[in-house]
């Protein structure tokens, strides 16, 4: 109990430092924080290496002691990694940021230490019962990943974060009882005080605090800013913030030469950061002309070129209200989806005096967007997709954006009427790669139904947003007509109209290339592959195995673009992938000089030699266990992020996938003994093949399966869909779940001082992995990531140790 009590506290903790880390710093950051905790799991094996059997000698103590030491440690080393002065953004400029950011994975990790080295005292306490201690842990730590998301739609991620360390002192006071203590009641009573005096805390001790960095604090630096109204959700958090004085008034992409100007509005901030205005009601109606002055206004023009007066508009996602408003001034009938039930109630309810609710009239479906779009059959006029910002500075570069893929693009043209558009706005970038790659998707949308891209585009663009026009129509002459005329009377460029010359498309927002004309031209041609390839950044169209549409930069160009970065051209560089190839290289540092290095400094020491045929040599024990913690991560991550097509959410696939594989796993590693007894009995085979070929099989048939079962399931309740994902993982997960211990056994029973190093290569290739995985998935995709976890388990299997002679018989 003790054990998978710690367990859940650890797990929990692990997925709540990915909610903290997005709010303090950015989402890219969270990254590593899976990479972390393993470093605290792989380093207790080095730990217990050296002193693991002074501690055996006083088990009770040790194992309650670091149960303690997690509850105490878990908000304490959050409180120093915050108080760091780490800037993601000064890494190229300013080389202490390195050693800052090395120290706070080594911090965060230190929670995870205490809690491995309890579990791994529990392990090696009872080798006879090894495989129930283990399964405890894995269901416990699946219990937590369910609970904390649970969790986190009821209190904000600071009060989380206490309940998480008054989880710790309850097991602390779990573990004096069960393994009778000699001061047991001492113990429970000071982790009783503990409890009584954790709620009495502030709770600002507990809230974190964004970097100085992010748009939050910057906005509440400005004299006269205060924040009215916040939400939490495992979402994110949402943040209203009013600025009477100095009131916000944002329009990206309005024309220059417009009359008007944005009425007051207030800043909404998802995780501390900016995502959008929310307009304030006015009593002047012509206030909100400036909607007209956007390039998003385009396609209603085009639409009034074909007759069409009151649209049937689709809006993906509710966003700030700010489309929903535009399109309400076009008369428009609209729909929108939206997955998040706190940004909903904020717009429609708690803003709605303030803001004269632009929902009003709306059908809002609570769902997401590719929910919606896989699902049903309406048709709309128009489709308007506003991607928001794709951060200038790469920070949105490892995030997917299964809106913008090519399967997502022909969703949306297939919810167009004969007559309908797809208009897609997005800020401009510099030197572009954004909006290629979505000049491209669009052009192999249209060519998938078989029409011609040349005739069926518009693309205009502004000083620093452009719009792009996909029409089911060939582009008449009425319609062209009205695209310049938009155009010209706002001072926008045209960036692609058929039969459009060259030098009318820079005639107002000057540039020393029309880049973007070039572009579109280029790919319209038949050299469009040479193009792409030549190309300094990755522009291929992204898709549901791929889904990074902002992961564009080519490893070729990277010192390249180091060296401009250097020079101040830091806003061009790539920050999330940066940090993912730091994080990278010190896992992989760290990860050798704190769990192999002293792990074989101790197994060496007296290390008598295992007796023939033992099987459990050093290089083999190395390469199992090694190819094992590679394994489980890379198949691991890779349905976390596959299963989001189904869940249509990344908060519960990461739930749903966690909890199914450790539940299961531990289920697996409960009966691994049995069941590689039976197989071994029954295939004759000294390894139990059919257990790794299984894992093979088990990874390969849901991925297959799943574009169907997304169809399938496009219109089901979220519960029914999120057990559909536990049921298609369950299988995979059990059969996972034996690897591990089966080598763990034939180990013990071989050479019994080479567990810790098990122990250790294990969690060290898992600090790896982590992180391996990630790039991996960026580089190849999902569905490869997932093949080479399942041919690692195989490699695995084939160099197994083997059983003791006694053992076989």
């Amino acid at each position: 109990l003790a054990v998978a009590l710690l367990s859940a506290a650890a797990l929990g903790y692990e997925v709540l430092l990915t909610r903290l880390f997005a709010i303090i710093y950015w989402d890219h950051l969270a990254h590593m924080v899976i990479s972390l905790a393993l470093l605290g799991y792989g380093a207790s094996g080095a730990f217990l290496a050296l002193a693991g059997h002074r501690l055996q000698a006083h088990f009770p103590a040790a194992f309650t002691a670091h149960v303690a030491l997690f509850a105490v440690a878990a908000p304490l080393c959050f409180a120093a990694a915050q108080a760091l002065p780490f800037n993601a953004l000064a890494l190229a400029w300013e080389p202490v940021n390195w050693l800052w950011f090395a120290a706070i994975y080594l911090v965060l990790s230190l929670p995870f230490l205490a809690a491995a080295n309890a579990i791994a005292l529990a392990l090696w306490h009872d080798a006879t019962r090894l495989h129930r201690v283990y399964a405890a842990d894995l269901i416990g730590a699946g219990a937590g990943a369910l609970g904390i998301v649970a969790l986190l739609f009821l209190v904000p991620p600071g009060e989380a974060l206490r309940t998480i360390t008054a989880a710790g002192l309850a097991c602390t006071a779990t573990a004096a009882w069960q393994t009778a203590l000699a001061h047991r009641v001492r113990v429970i009573a000071a982790a009783v005080a503990g409890l009584v005096l954790l709620w009495t805390l502030p709770a600002a001790w507990f809230t974190p605090q964004p970097s100085a960095f992010k748009a939050l604090p910057q906005a509440l630096s400005a004299r006269g800013a205060e924040i009215i109204v916040e939400r939490s959700t495992p979402l994110g958090v949402l943040t209203v913030v009013r600025n009477d004085l100095i009131p916000f008034r944002m329009a990206p992409g309005m024309s220059l030469g417009s009359g008007h100007h944005p009425p007051p509005q207030l800043g909404l901030f998802r995780d501390s950061e900016l995502a959008g205005p929310v307009t304030l009601a006015t009593v002047d109606a012509d206030q909100l002309d400036y909607l007209y002055a956007l390039p998003s206004a385009l396609p209603y023009h085009l639409l009034g070129a074909r007759g069409i007066q009151h649209p049937q508009v689709f809006i993906p996602g509710a966003g700030t209200g700010e489309m929903v408003r535009q399109a309400s001034r076009f008369d428009a009938t609209i729909e929108v989806a939206e997955h998040d039930p706190a940004l909903l109630q904020l717009l429609t309810q708690d803003l709605a005096a303030l803001t004269a609710n632009p929902f009003e009239g709306v059908i809002v479906h609570p769902m997401a967007t590719r929910a919606f779009t896989a699902g049903n059959h309406a048709r709309f006029d128009l489709v308007q997709v506003s991607s928001g910002d794709g951060g200038s500075a790469g920070l949105k570069s490892l995030g997917p954006s299964r809106e913008l893929t090519r399967e997502a693009f022909a969703e949306y043209l297939g919810l167009l009427s004969p007559h309908g558009l797809l208009a897609v706005t997005h800020p401009l970038q510099a030197p572009p790669r954004t909006l290629p790659r979505l000049m491209l998707t669009a052009i192999e949308s249209l060519q998938a139904l078989g029409l011609p891209p040349a005739r069926h585009l518009v693309m205009i663009r502004a000083f620093r947003t452009a719009t792009l026009v996909l029409s089911i129509e060939p582009i008449d002459r009425e319609v062209a007509q009205a695209a310049r005329e938009f155009s010209k009377a706002r001072g926008f460029d045209l960036v692609y109209l058929p039969g459009l010359e060259r030098e009318e498309s820079n005639r107002y927002n000057l540039l020393p290339e029309p880049v973007l004309f070039d572009a579109m031209y280029a790919l319209l041609g038949e050299a469009r592959d040479a193009y792409v390839e030549a190309y300094d950044f990755h522009i291929e169209p992204v898709d549901d195995d791929r889904p990074f549409l902002y992961h564009a930069l080519r490893l070729e160009t990277l010192t390249t673009l180091w060296r401009q970065a250097r020079a101040g051209g830091a806003a061009q560089f790539e920050w999330g992938y940066l940090i993912l190839l730091a994080t990278l290289f010190q896992a992989a540092v760290l990860s050798l000089v704190l769990i192999l290095v002293p792990t074989l400094a101790a197994t060496r020491k007296g290390e008598a030699t295992p007796p023939a045929g033992a099987g459990a040599s050093r290089i083999r024990v190395v390469l199992y266990f090694g190819a094992v913690g590679l394994a489980f991560l890379y198949v691991e991550i890779a349905f976390i992020h596959s299963l989001q097509r189904l869940l249509h959410d990344p908060v519960f696939a990461v739930s749903a996938v966690l909890a199914s594989f450790l539940t299961f796993a531990g289920l697996g590693s409960r009966l691994a003994p049995a069941t590689a007894g039976w197989l071994q009995w029954r295939t004759r085979q000294a390894r139990p093949w059919p257990v790794f070929l299984g894992i093979g099989i088990a990874a390969m048939v849901p991925l297959a399966l799943l574009p169907a079962l997304i169809q399938w399931s496009a219109e089901w309740p979220l519960w029914t869909r999120f057990l559909l994902a536990i049921l298609l993982v369950a299988p995979l997960a059990f059969l996972m779940g034996m690897p591990f211990p089966l080598g763990l056994s034939r180990v013990a029973s071989a050479a019994p001082r080479r567990l810790a190093l098990a122990w250790a290569v294990n969690g060290c290739l898992s600090v790896i992995g982590a992180i391996a995985a990630e790039m991996t998935a960026l580089a190849a995709g999902f569905n490869v990531t997932v093949m080479v976890g399942t041919l690692l388990y195989l490699a695995a299997a084939s160099v197994m140790p083997a059983a003791p002679p006694d053992a076989k018989k």
